[in-house]
């Protein structure tokens, strides 16, 4: 995994999470199926808490931004802020950012408390028939 610098963005694997859930909802799939799918790829690495964090928020913050964000999502991405977030990692391998990182985690958390945006209307992208 990669990091380079402390926004929500700023990192491999949120922007993987970001991506994927795009991509489910665009291939078809409802938001618990697009949820179920992402959190059962990450599968035993998300008892790491470290990568629960990254996942639980970017998938909220995603899905919130698209209006679809369910509470059980919504609800696991606040416990995990309350909890510290993962500033514990920050703290331990970028002092300097722990401050950035704490208002990314701030605005993260505001932005979830609020009321999301109507849900956005997704495009279901047609699959086209393999040439032969």
């Amino acid at each position: 995994m990669g990091a380079w610098g402390a926004g929500l963005y700023s990192d491999d694997t949120t922007c993987e999470v970001r991506d994927a859930y795009n991509e489910n909802l665009k291939h078809g799939l409802s938001d618990m199926q697009a949820y179920e799918r992402i959190l059962h790829g990450y599968g035993d690495l998300l008892a790491d808490h470290e990568v629960a964090c990254l996942v639980y928020f970017a998938l909220a913050d995603t899905a919130w931004k698209a209006g679809r964000l369910h509470h059980d999502v919504k609800a696991k991405a606040l416990e995990l802020i309350g909890r510290g977030g993962d500033l514990a990692v920050w703290e331990r391998d970028a002092p300097a950012e722990v401050a950035a990182r704490k208002k990314s985690l701030r605005s993260l958390e505001q932005r979830l408390l609020s009321e999301q945006p109507a849900p956005m209307l997704i495009k279901v992208l047609k699959p086209r028939p393999k040439k032969i």
